[in-house]
This record gives structure tokens, sequence and C-alpha cells, in this order.
């Protein structure tokens, strides 16, 4: 079995790109860096739209991935150009561990990892502001990504502080740095908004991936 081409059919399912937006400083500007996520945020959360959960400790985020693929005999052949005749578990690279059985006419994939999304240290900074927590993340290139926390009652929100969707509105209210990507057709944005400013993009952004608490 091509065991690559089946695990990149998994990460179709479970992985995306996240944004081209960077911030020049961790945000928000002035507040002081946390060393540990509050109680009140500690536990599980479930997707609402996936199998994903996320496990807010201490100190760190981790992400669970488990998916159950299933699939024809006849459609795993078509996708991965070779048929399944016993069951059979691997690890692949990143400590994916991969199940495959095989029963009857179908083909049923289990995939499952533990990935650290988020750990408190000097490049990974945790903030706070109006109710949110701030999850910076510091690049090679050394400016940050920036996620968001958003708990409401069992409620949880999980995901980038801003979308490209969003940078039409952002661009009225902060300064946005626009370059051109010569290899595609996307563009990086970079961004430096004030705190006054950030609440306003707090106020306009499209909420993001949504979780339930366990």
């Amino acid at each position: 079995m091509k065991r690559k081409t089946v695990v990149f059919l998994l990460l179709l399912f479970l992985l995306g790109c996240g944004p081209y937006i960077w911030f020049k400083v961790p945000q928000p500007q002035g507040r002081e860096n946390l060393t540990a996520f509050p109680v009140e945020l500690q536990g599980k959360y479930s997707s609402v739209v996936d199998t994903v959960i996320i496990h807010i400790e201490k100190e760190r985020i981790i992400r669970e991935y488990r998916e159950n693929l299933l699939m024809t005999k006849g459609e795993f052949r078509e996708e991965t150009g070779d048929s399944i005749a016993e069951d059979t578990t691997f690890t692949f690279s990143g400590n994916w561990q991969i199940t495959v059985k095989s029963f009857g006419d179908s083909v049923q994939i289990f995939s499952k990892k533990d990935d650290e999304l988020f750990h408190i240290s000097e490049r990974q900074i945790l903030r706070e502001y109006k109710g949110y927590y701030f999850l910076n993340y510091k690049d090679t290139n050394n400016f940050w990504k920036v996620k968001i926390l958003d708990l409401q009652q069992d409620s949880l929100e999980f995901d980038f502080i801003l979308s490209d969707d969003d940078m039409r509105q952002i661009r009225n209210i902060t300064k946005v740095e626009v370059k051109k990507d010569s290899t595609s057709e996307s563009s990086k944005y970079y961004l430096n908004p004030m705190r006054r400013e950030l609440r306003k993009i707090l106020r306009k952004r499209k909420p993001g991936e949504k979780y339930v608490k366990l």
C-alpha cells in the first residue's frame, strides 16, 4: 500500500494553511506576558465541525486528531493506485498513527495524532486584553502570527485573530502593509495596530472556529 498517499489524503481532511497575516510586535502592545492559562480556560474542548479536540493545560495547548474515513475498495484503489488485502497499522512521519482495515468491499482508515499547538515560552507569548487571550507565535522572519481564545460560557473560539476576508475592513482601521507573493497569487499582510485600533479590530473581525467544553 502507498502509505504516503494515504496520509496525504488524511491531511487534506485535517489540515489547512493559516492566513498570510503577520504582526510586527506581540499583541496587544504594552500588555504583560502571562505565565499560565487561567484555571477557567483549562480543560478539553470539542470542535463543532469535526472530530478535533483541543486540551488547554496550564502552560500549553494540545490538539488531539481522531479521524475515521470510510471508502469503497474501488475508491481506495482509484485514490491511492493500490489495493488492500489485509489490515495494517503503521506510524508515519510526524507521529501519525494510521490503521487501515479491510472488510467486505470497503476500507476504513483510522488516524490519530496529538499535536502541541502552543507552549508558553520566549517565542510563544500569551497575553490578555478585554477578555480575549492572545497567543503570539514568533515566526522565522521575526514577525508574529496571532491567535485568540475567547470563552463565552461553554463555547470557545480558538482561531487566528484575522482571516484574509477580514483585511478589507481592517484597512479602514489601521495601516496594513501588503506584499505580493511572487510565487503565487496570495498577498502577505503586515500590521502594527495601536491598542485603540486593536479594540476596533476585535469588533469588526469575523468569528473563527468554535469549540464546546467537554
